[in-house]
């Protein structure tokens, strides 16, 4: 959940981007399509990684239902999914963003995204895909990610994350697909019995997409033949 001060947030960014929205007014639900809370978290992800600039916001911000801006699945009147890659954004996520417990995919690869996203992820229980490959993320990956537990695919390549990478990820049963190349993460144990204890993971995934190279050459390189092998 939130903390207090998230939230208390939250409610300042609701309250100014309703002033700054234009045509769009995320208490017409029925135009929208969608309910006021995730209306003005979409608001705030446009505002806060410079929608203007995206190379396709077609009817973001505007009075057309959400359902018909570009990337935005919805179902129920809940997003359940944002698809933005390879679309320009920068800045950071909103940590509105947690507000929307129906997301089911969040596709942000590609961009020129920073910041962390540890709190974010904390509250997105229903996530199935995670992709923000090629930004600039920095932070840690929070143990708190198991919770995530309906996750087939994570992707985190290619950004600046540090810390340990979370062993917790062995018991998210339905992952298929990891892929965190090119962070600086450091492993508490050595490669090998990190391989052979994550032996459940590995065997579930397949080969071709899991990939745990880092840009440290001190910290864990092991590609997915050597994995295979250490597991065979």
């Amino acid at each position: 959940m939130l903390n207090a001060y998230q939230i208390l947030v939250s409610v300042i960014l609701f309250t100014s981007f309703s002033v700054q929205a234009g045509q769009l007014n995320c208490r017409e639900t029925e135009q929208t399509g969608i309910t006021n809370r995730d209306c003005r978290v979409l608001q705030s992800l446009y505002i806060y990684t410079d929608g203007d600039r995206w190379l396709n916001n077609e009817n973001w911000m505007s009075d057309q239902p959400v359902e018909t801006w570009y990337g935005v699945e919805v179902k129920d009147q809940r997003v359940t999914a944002i698809q933005l890659s390879e679309n320009n954004m920068m800045g950071r996520i909103p940590i509105t963003l947690g507000l929307l417990d129906k997301l089911e995919e969040l596709n942000l690869s590609h961009n020129q995204l920073t910041g962390r996203i540890d709190t974010i992820l904390s509250t997105l229980g229903r996530l199935k895909i995670l992709d923000l490959s090629h930004n600039n993320f920095h932070g840690t990956i929070p143990a708190s990610i198991v919770h995530l537990d309906q996750l087939e695919i994570l992707h985190v390549g290619h950004n600046q994350f540090t810390g340990d990478f979370p062993t917790q990820i062995i018991e998210l049963s339905q992952l298929d697909s990891v892929e965190v190349i090119n962070n600086h993460f450091t492993f508490a144990q050595n490669p090998k019995a990190y391989a052979q204890h994550s032996e459940k993971i590995f065997k579930q995934a397949n080969y071709s997409d899991l990939y745990l190279f880092n840009k440290d050459p001190q910290a864990f390189s092991l590609s997915p033949s050597e994995i295979a092998e250490l597991l065979e």
